[in-house]
């Protein structure tokens, strides 16, 4: 994914790519994990029906890894299906959660609503930014 395209449809694998090149950009472990994991045999039911390519798998190994997504539940990830703002707003609460647990920061999240939190998505993708989870996000 190249540059903010806020209107344009964003796939889950572009979502997963995006969560982990920014781990990656944040800490060097992730980064070699990445590397580490371009052969990997990803256990889902694409794998064996093709429908996760070679080159999406170290982003959905260090994703699926973290726990910040574990797939839908018949264990299908869906890679080229759009990702809702509801799979986005989890997904990125769960991704800074566990950057925060990884670098000892205090504040941690809990999966809750946004509004729960007293929080826009726009704020969420601030304080990634700001933490330094996404500093490529440039908002």
């Amino acid at each position: 994914m190249n540059g903010f395209q806020p209107d344009k449809p964003m796939t889950r694998f572009e979502m997963m790519k995006w969560m982990a090149s920014g781990l990656a950009a944040s800490d060097k472990s992730f980064k070699q994990a990445l590397a580490d994991t371009a052969n990997t045999l990803l256990p889902t039911p694409e794998t064996y029906k093709g429908g996760i390519a070679d080159k999406q798998v170290p982003f959905i190994a260090v994703i699926r890894g973290t726990g910040i997504i574990t797939g839908m539940q018949d264990g299908m990830f869906r890679p080229a299906d759009p990702v809702s703002k509801a799979e986005l707003a989890a997904s990125l609460l769960r991704c800074l959660d566990y950057h925060h647990f990884v670098n000892g920061y205090s504040k941690r999240y809990k999966f809750v609503r946004l509004e729960e939190l007293g929080m826009s998505l726009e704020a969420a993708i601030a304080d990634a930014y700001d933490t330094g989870y996404m500093p490529h996000l440039g908002v």
